[in-house]
Protein backbone atom coordinates (compact mmCIF):
# COMPACT_ATOMS: atom_id res chain seq x y z
CA UNK A 1 0.00 0.00 0.00
CA UNK A 2 2.70 2.25 1.40
CA UNK A 3 4.76 1.84 -2.02
CA UNK A 4 1.73 2.46 -4.52
CA UNK A 5 1.40 5.80 -2.22
CA UNK A 6 4.97 6.76 -2.82
CA UNK A 7 4.94 5.46 -6.82
CA UNK A 8 1.82 7.50 -7.58
CA UNK A 9 3.48 10.79 -5.55
CA UNK A 10 6.60 10.52 -7.30
CA UNK A 11 4.55 9.92 -10.86
CA UNK A 12 2.66 13.25 -9.75
CA UNK A 13 5.54 15.64 -10.03
CA UNK A 14 6.68 15.15 -13.69
CA UNK A 15 2.57 15.85 -14.80
CA UNK A 16 2.92 18.87 -13.07
CA UNK A 17 5.58 20.09 -14.84
CA UNK A 18 4.43 18.88 -18.04
CA UNK A 19 0.87 21.12 -17.18
CA UNK A 20 2.89 24.11 -16.14
CA UNK A 21 4.72 23.87 -19.15
CA UNK A 22 1.23 23.19 -21.55
CA UNK A 23 0.11 26.25 -19.96
CA UNK A 24 2.84 28.78 -19.72
CA UNK A 25 3.45 27.47 -23.93
CA UNK A 26 -0.66 28.03 -24.41
CA UNK A 27 -0.56 31.21 -22.92
CA UNK A 28 2.42 32.66 -25.00
CA UNK A 29 0.96 31.25 -28.54
CA UNK A 30 -1.95 32.85 -27.79
CA UNK A 31 -2.83 35.96 -29.98
CA UNK A 32 -2.00 39.65 -28.72
CA UNK A 33 0.94 41.03 -26.32
CA UNK A 34 0.08 40.83 -22.79
CA UNK A 35 2.09 44.39 -22.45
CA UNK A 36 -0.34 45.82 -25.11
CA UNK A 37 -3.29 44.48 -22.89
CA UNK A 38 -1.79 46.25 -20.05
CA UNK A 39 -1.11 49.50 -21.52
CA UNK A 40 -4.38 50.02 -23.72
CA UNK A 41 -5.92 51.75 -21.06
CA UNK A 42 -3.10 54.55 -20.95
CA UNK A 43 -3.44 55.57 -24.55
CA UNK A 44 -0.98 57.74 -23.96
CA UNK A 45 2.19 55.32 -22.45
CA UNK A 46 5.11 56.16 -23.78
CA UNK A 47 7.64 53.14 -25.40
CA UNK A 48 9.98 53.72 -22.50
CA UNK A 49 7.34 52.86 -19.86
CA UNK A 50 6.38 49.69 -22.47
CA UNK A 51 9.72 48.27 -22.42
CA UNK A 52 9.99 48.90 -18.16
CA UNK A 53 7.20 46.84 -17.83
CA UNK A 54 8.12 43.89 -20.58
CA UNK A 55 11.64 44.13 -17.92
CA UNK A 56 9.66 43.70 -14.95
CA UNK A 57 7.89 40.80 -16.00
CA UNK A 58 10.50 39.23 -17.35
CA UNK A 59 9.04 39.58 -21.30
CA UNK A 60 12.25 40.59 -22.91
CA UNK A 61 13.98 37.33 -22.06
CA UNK A 62 14.09 34.05 -24.12
CA UNK A 63 11.02 32.29 -24.21
CA UNK A 64 13.08 29.58 -22.69
CA UNK A 65 14.69 31.71 -19.99
CA UNK A 66 10.71 32.72 -18.99
CA UNK A 67 9.95 29.17 -19.01
CA UNK A 68 13.01 28.31 -16.48
CA UNK A 69 12.03 31.56 -14.38
CA UNK A 70 8.23 30.34 -14.48
CA UNK A 71 8.73 26.93 -13.27
CA UNK A 72 11.67 27.81 -11.01
CA UNK A 73 9.67 30.19 -9.40
CA UNK A 74 6.29 28.19 -9.15
CA UNK A 75 8.27 25.39 -7.14
CA UNK A 76 9.14 28.40 -4.87
CA UNK A 77 5.64 29.47 -4.49
CA UNK A 78 6.11 32.72 -5.90
CA UNK A 79 2.83 32.48 -8.24
CA UNK A 80 3.68 36.34 -9.05
CA UNK A 81 1.77 39.68 -8.82
CA UNK A 82 -1.73 39.65 -9.82
CA UNK A 83 -2.51 43.22 -12.00
CA UNK A 84 -6.12 42.52 -11.36
CA UNK A 85 -6.47 43.10 -7.59
CA UNK A 86 -2.68 44.55 -7.29
CA UNK A 87 -1.44 42.17 -4.87
CA UNK A 88 0.49 38.79 -4.44
CA UNK A 89 -1.65 35.72 -6.17
CA UNK A 90 -0.55 34.12 -3.20
CA UNK A 91 -2.25 36.48 -0.73
CA UNK A 92 -5.51 36.53 -3.35
CA UNK A 93 -5.74 32.90 -3.04
CA UNK A 94 -5.29 32.82 0.82
CA UNK A 95 -7.53 35.22 1.42
CA UNK A 96 -10.24 33.27 -0.35
CA UNK A 97 -9.49 29.68 1.32
CA UNK A 98 -11.79 30.10 4.20
CA UNK A 99 -15.02 30.46 1.50
CA UNK A 100 -13.68 28.18 -0.91
CA UNK A 101 -13.42 25.26 1.88
CA UNK A 102 -16.98 26.42 3.39
CA UNK A 103 -18.13 25.98 -0.53
CA UNK A 104 -16.69 22.64 -0.72
CA UNK A 105 -17.76 21.58 2.71
CA UNK A 106 -21.44 22.49 2.60
CA UNK A 107 -21.67 21.06 -1.41
CA UNK A 108 -20.69 17.32 0.32
CA UNK A 109 -23.54 17.66 2.32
Amino acid sequence: MWAYIIRRILQIIPLIFLILTINFVILHVAPGDPVSFFVQGGAGATQEFVDNIRKQFGLDKPLGAQLGIFLANTCRGNLGYSLYYQDSVIRVIGERMPVTFLLVALSTL
